[in-house]
C-alpha cells in the first residue's frame, strides 16, 4: 500500500508533522480504512479535530492521527 502514495518518506512524514505529530516512517501504518471507520471504531472520543486531508482523535486512552492519501490513508496510534 505504501508504493500507492506517490510521495516520498519525508513527505509523508511532514503531513504527520502539520497535525503535532512528528514520527519517523516506520511509526505510520498503512490502510485502506477510511477516515470515517477510524472515527466509528474509536471508543469514548473526547475530542476530534480535522484538518484539511487529516483527522486527530483523542480518546480516553489513545491519541489516533489519520492522513488521507486518497486510495490509502496512514495512521500512528499512541497511548496517552
Amino acid at each position: 500500500m505504501r508504493n500507492e502514495i506517490k510521495l516520498s518518506d519525508e513527505q509523508i512524514e511532514k503531513s504527520f508533522d502539520k497535525i503535532g505529530a512528528c514520527l519517523d516512517i516506520s511509526d505510520i501504518t498503512f490502510t485502506r480504512d477510511t477516515i470515517a471507520d477510524f472515527e466509528d471504531g474509536a471508543l469514548n472520543v473526547m475530542n476530534k479535530f480535522k484538518h484539511e486531508n487529516a483527522l486527530e482523535i483523542e480518546t480516553k486512552t489513545k491519541l489516533i492521527f489519520v492522513v488521507d492519501f486518497g486510495s490509502v490513508r496512514a495512521s500512528y496510534v499512541t497511548s496517552i
